[in-house]
């Protein structure tokens, strides 16, 4: 119909407009159907888009096969050195009576710069960069767990030598589930330690000004951490020596750039939802004793407890287990994808067969993929 005025509310309904071909391009109009075979509108059943899939999908089985025998040597060698372990024979001094040795005087801690138990947040102590903070009845949470940087920033510096405990549990979040203490901040730049609990692992990481992360080896140290579950890091620094202790037991000893600077103090998370209880940071105490790295000339290695060598056989046996549910994930990647590909190609005529049969077996190798992905996710985030 005609529409009075251009308003759709108004066909003129006593004026039927057929549709035609406008008379300015002839008036005639004549469609035909023209065939086109699957491959034209469907590029998935093309031979080499096939061959390529399934080569990608065969390079990814053979990289995780070369991924098996090293973990598998791993764990092999952790169970060795547990089996030979031998505690340190305990050092016992005769008794002297008559030379008793005075015992230490305590080190009286300096009064934090920063202590805050989170019964609100006082935004006049700190700023929010990023996230979604917020705190209530002695709690502070961020509760955004995608893969972005989520910051809340002291107002004021900490000292040069730094001591900071912050109590924490991270919650879930989309991938790392990472949260921890940044300072020496300045703009984007800090220093920072962190928890990962999908990586088992305690990290040093130092950011630049431009945003770049370096995560050195020399600062990891790996420890089987768990969601839901409280830890305490805590962060001493004096000049550039740096010590990092989870739950009051010495995890990594590191040395930091020899240019830093104190700075700001911040509480974050990467890809994890995270809540956190109290932190106290301030001057670190005189005779706080700090351990030098293992790496460095003059340091002295601590031994290995029995407790450190079952930790490395229990995250060798997760490292192993992991590699081989990967494996079976790209073997049933495999399988799927050359089960669809048959079946289409039945199904379109391609290749001869029992096209329901074939549909069927695709869909068993679908729904096994979804298992297996599912499997090794699981193990990963555990």
């Amino acid at each position: 119909y005609l529409f009075i005025q251009g308003d759709v509310n108004q066909p003129d309904k006593d004026i039927s407009i057929k549709p035609a071909v406008p008379r300015v391009i002839g008036g005639k109009l004549k469609i035909d159907p023209v065939d086109l075979p699957p491959s034209a509108y469907y590029p998935a059943l093309r031979p080499a888009s096939q061959e390529k899939a399934l080569a990608a999908a065969g390079k990814e089985i053979g990289k995780a096969r070369s991924a098996i025998q090293p973990a598998e040597g791993d764990l092999e060698k952790a169970k060795l050195t547990l089996s030979k372990f031998t505690p340190a024979p305990a050092v016992i001094k005769a008794a002297d009576s008559t030379n008793k040795p005075s015992p230490p005087k305590p080190v009286k801690a300096p009064t934090p710069t920063i202590a805050d138990d989170f019964t609100s947040l006082d935004l006049a102590e700190w700023s929010i960069e990023a996230g979604n903070w917020k705190a209530t009845d002695g709690q502070l949470t961020q509760d955004r767990g995608d893969s972005q940087l989520y910051r809340l920033l002291s107002k004021k510096n900490h000292p040069q030598n730094l001591h900071a405990r912050l109590s924490l549990t991270i919650t879930g979040g989309d991938v790392y589930h990472s949260a921890g203490i940044g300072f020496d901040g300045h703009g984007k730049a800090m220093q920072a330690v962190y928890l990962s609990v999908q990586g088992a692992k305690a990290q040093v990481t130092l950011r630049s000004s431009d945003g770049n992360f370096a995560y050195p080896k020399t600062g990891l140290k790996s420890l089987p951490l768990e969601l839901n579950r409280e830890y305490i890091l805590e962060v001493a620094v004096r000049d550039r020596l740096l010590n990092v202790s989870v739950d009051d037991k010495l995890v990594v000893a590191f040395n930091l750039p020899a240019d830093r600077q104190a700075g700001k103090l911040s509480i974050w998370t990467f890809s994890a939802t995270a809540s956190f209880n109290k932190i106290e940071a301030g001057e670190l105490p005189p005779g706080f004793k700090l351990t030098i790295p293992s790496d460095q000339p003059g340091s002295k290695a601590k031994p290995l407890t029995k407790a450190d060598l079952e930790t490395a056989v229990a995250l060798a046996e997760e490292k192993l287990e992991i590699a081989r549910l990967r494996l079976a994930t790209v073997e049933a990647q495999h399988q799927s994808l050359a089960a669809r590909y048959a079946a289409e190609r039945t199904k379109y005529g391609f290749d001869p067969g029992d096209a329901k049969k074939l549909a069927l077996a695709a869909s068993r190798s679908e729904r096994l993929l979804a298992v297996r992905k599912l499997e090794e996710q699981l193990t990963r985030d555990r």
